[in-house]
């Protein structure tokens, strides 16, 4: 008998449904985890475009603007 725990056991049922829900909260928080990580990734990809795109933009405005 257990006094620490008041003779109480998981069945062999309860310790399945105890690790699957475990299995499903780990999943959510990973899900949940890759849906952040992918939209940062997406922003800072975007953000390197755009900038990109301007420093281009004002290299070929000055560019124009310098005479020979």
């Amino acid at each position: 008998m257990s006094e620490t725990f008041g003779s109480r056991h998981l069945t062999a049922a309860g310790i399945s449904k105890l690790r699957s829900n475990l299995h499903a909260e780990r999943k959510e928080r990973w899900e949940l985890f890759q849906s952040h990580a992918t939209l940062f990734i997406s922003l800072v990809t975007a953000s390197t475009g755009v900038l990109g795109a301007a420093i281009g933009v004002l290299a070929f405005l000055r560019a124009g603007t310098l005479k020979p």
